[in-house]
């Protein structure tokens, strides 16, 4: 059995454990946990609560005129965004069938299937950022629309984390278009300055150096007895290893049972190592995965820099991604709402109404999971980090 079918094995038994765990808690604590503000429904646990809203009204209170400027830029940058993640979706299944190699990989991140277990303390801390501010937006643009907030919350499904602000929807629903269109577009808003926030900080404070970083080394494959994890590889064979691509390269012309010379760096001194390569595919197999060599402005040890890296990278992405995509006109949506709010403004017969918001909604479902698909089928990838 592979790798990856042992995960979705392991996975599979992991959510039957659980469905059985949360079944029997429901039946036995179920009241009393509702009356805590817990509550549970089949593989999914929510936590509401009223206790943050009174931060969210001072925070809102605080800075009227500016959440009003802040919230309306926010509607242009929302329409940008919805316009771009359109175009990507569409040019990228182009890219697909035409140009292969220049289409970008759309894989969705779940855990111990298209994500190792390495990276997830990385993710959850990105995720965690990506709802707070994101949440918080809505939050405080509702309060200062003049829509009270009910309830705020997190909740957990499976594996997936998940945030919510709870606006009264009596009152939003008899708002202006305008001020609908402030509180929807809030959260991709404040996601897209956090990712751009933080692509800023990964270009300025980290340097590419060259060498290859050694992320892990698997065991009883060839390198298992020489490499180490951090360690930099900077040459094979007398080729200069510089960066991911040049090892590809190389490792694309050696055989199977050759002999290779591989020159690191291990704390600060050099060593050479000479091992005989494994076989995947024809070709030869070191048995490690690696990254590029990154150091910092700031002169720190390898895990450091490594882990700030990850932390700082993860955050760029999962903002960026949340901002494009919760842009979409798919109705549970950020931009699906702000579709549902416009067409409900200037559309007045019901059953064209639903039909738009229903027909939208499916037709980008589709060519996101088209992407998805394509990029299983073409590019066979079905891991995002090791």
């Amino acid at each position: 059995m592979s790798i990856y079918n042992e995960n979705i094995l392991s996975l599979l038994v992991l959510i039957g454990c659980l469905y059985i765990v949360l079944y029997f808690i429901k039946k036995t604590y179920g009241e009393r946990l509702e009356a805590k503000g817990i509550f549970i429904d089949n593989l999914t646990i929510m936590f509401k609560t009223a206790k943050i809203n009174g931060f969210i009204e001072k925070l809102a209170n605080r800075g009227m005129r500016f959440w009003k400027i802040f919230s309306t830029i926010g509607i242009f940058i929302g329409i940008y965004l919805m316009i771009l993640g359109t175009y990507f979706l569409h040019i990228n299944i182009l890219k697909f069938l035409y140009v292969k190699e220049e289409a970008a990989p759309i894989v969705p991140v779940i855990p111990f299937i298209t994500l190792g277990i390495e990276e997830l303390p990385f993710l959850i801390i990105s995720f965690i950022i990506t709802l707070i501010f994101h949440e918080f937006a809505h939050g405080v643009i509702a309060i200062s629309e003049k829509i009270p907030v009910k309830s705020s919350g997190i909740f957990f499904f499976i594996l997936f984390l998940g945030g919510f602000i709870e606006p009264d929807e009596n009152i939003l629903n008899k708002r202006k278009l305008l001020s609908k269109l402030r509180v929807y577009s809030a959260g991709s808003f404040s996601n897209y300055i956090i990712g751009l926030l933080f692509s800023l900080l990964l270009a300025t404070l980290f340097i590419q150096s060259n060498g290859i970083l050694v992320m892990d080394v698997m065991q009883n494959y060839p390198a298992y007895h020489y490499l180490k994890r951090f360690d930099v590889i900077i040459e094979i064979n007398g080729t200069n290893i510089k960066n991911v691509d040049d090892l590809s390269l190389f490792m694309n012309n050696t055989k199977p049972g050759q002999y290779v010379n591989v020159k690191i760096i291990r704390d600060g001194s050099e060593l050479n190592y000479v091992f005989k390569l494994g076989e995947r595919d024809g070709r030869g197999l070191i048995g490690i995965t690696v990254s590029n060599n990154f150091d910092m402005i700031i002169p720190l040890s390898k895990p450091i820099v490594y882990s700030i890296y990850k932390i700082f990278l993860w955050i760029a992405v999962v903002n960026t991604s949340v901002a494009v995509i919760n842009m979409l006109p798919i109705a549970v949506f950020d931009g699906g709402l702000s579709f549902s709010a416009v067409i409900d403004k200037y559309i007045g017969k019901r059953r064209l109404r639903n039909i738009l918001k229903t027909g939208l909604s499916v037709y980008f479902i589709a060519i996101l999971l088209v992407n998805i698909l394509f990029t299983f089928i073409y590019k066979k990838y079905w891991w995002i980090w090791p």
